[in-house]
């Protein structure tokens, strides 16, 4: 028996699920949010797209939602301090329902950011410490900035794939592991949700978009079932997003680099952060950025959408930000790091949604994750097959 499954019969294990259960179910949502159409491209995470109240009314309801979940926390809080007698795992729990209490102390902070956008009259009175919450959420600074990037060679490789070769390729994934779910649809992006990979609905796919949904989203469907294969229930850490991101991204890069010469990782969207800092218009601005983004295949009207989400929670046309976009640089660089201290650590990020203090300091089990290197690899073998066609 394996001394993660020793530990699931002891008292410490079921103490620990039980509190793990109650921060789970009081969840407080920052990194999503939802475009209003009215707005074309502004886009929150507070306000959502049917949203139809007075903002100022709003706010009243909303911080009561907000406290009611804050008192849950302390209380819980208070009764692990009290109780919970092994130091390390009380110290996850604890770390777990400061970052949840210092979330909704940046919702606070950000509702009139975010409100004066809906309404221009709204005045936007208190300064919010962005550095603060973006080092304590993704482990960021906008120190980061001040270095200088370059633009990389950008993948050349100008192969298309239609929809039918698509669904072909998909028909192979589906004879290795039949749970994948790919689902075509009107998404902005491809994305990872539960079982299944959203695909954007269209006619031709290039190499970037083949790679991106085999490898990268791929990764996040192995990561999302591994949680429940290898433990009690699917729980994401406050600061997985640093290794979720990172770990796809390592995927992408590493078999995308087998079947073509996809190259090295470009950090985008750090590159976009800096250029909103300069000095210049902001015709400017929105062109340099297509500049940077057209590298990823954007489309000018994609990389205007994307500009105005660098502005999510913060003023727009300011030089303050809300960095979460940063995390897919950190995260990168994180996961490189760690397999090169140690290969085994590779099956360790990808069988929870956990960050480095997990994963070096806790009880982990990987023996129940999907084989993910065979898959991948078989995928290689067969994406080349079309390539070289």
């Amino acid at each position: 028996m394996t001394e993660l499954g020793i530990l699931r019969g002891t008292n410490a294990y079921i103490m620990f699920k039980k509190y793990l259960k109650k921060i789970s179910h009081i969840e407080i949502t920052v990194i999503w949010g939802i475009k209003i159409e009215d707005w074309k491209v502004i886009n929150t995470g507070i306000f959502g797209k049917d949203f139809s109240w007075d903002p100022l009314d709003y706010k009243i309801h909303y911080f009561s939602k907000l406290e009611k979940k804050e008192r849950k926390l302390i209380e819980l809080q208070i009764e692990i301090q009290k109780e919970y007698q092994d130091q390390k795992k009380k110290w996850v729990l604890l770390k777990e329902i400061h970052s949840r209490l210092q979330k909704i102390s940046f919702l606070k902070d950000a509702y009139d950011v975010e409100a004066n956008k809906i309404d221009s009259n709204i005045f936007v009175c208190n300064t919010i410490d962005y550095d603060h919450y973006n080092q304590l959420f993704y482990w960021i600074t906008q120190s980061r900035l001040k270095k200088d990037y370059y633009l990389k060679e950008c993948i050349h490789i100008k192969r298309l794939f239609t929809k039918k070769e698509l669904c072909e390729i998909i028909e192979y994934s589906n004879s290795l592991i039949p749970k994948i779910d790919f689902v075509f649809g009107d998404y902005a992006n491809f994305s990872h949700y539960k079982w299944a990979i959203r695909i954007t609905d269209k006619k031709n796919y290039n190499i970037q978009n083949i790679i991106s949904i085999f490898f990268h989203e791929v990764t996040h469907f192995f990561r999302w079932e591994n949680g429940l294969k290898n433990l009690w229930f699917r729980y994401n850490f406050q600061h997985c997003g640093i290794l979720e991101e990172g770990i796809a991204l390592y995927n992408e890069y590493k078999y995308g680099n087998r079947i073509t010469q996809y190259w090295e990782f470009n950090p985008y969207y750090d590159m976009c952060y800096k250029i909103l800092t300069e000095n210049i218009s902001e015709t400017e601005k929105k062109d340099k950025i297509y500049h940077v983004l057209k590298c990823k295949w954007y489309t000018r009207e994609k990389s205007l959408t994307y500009y105005y989400r660098f502005y999510k929670y913060a003023s727009i046309w300011t030089h303050s930000f809300f960095l979460k976009d940063l995390i897919y640089t950190k995260g990168y660089g994180s996961v490189k790091k760690l397999l090169s201290q140690d290969p085994r650590n590779y099956e360790k990020i990808m069988a929870w949604k956990i960050w480095s203090y997990e994963l070096e300091n806790w009880i982990l089990n990987s023996e129940n994750n999907y084989d993910s290197k065979k898959y991948f690899n078989s995928m290689v073998r067969e994406i080349k097959k079309y390539c070289n066609s």
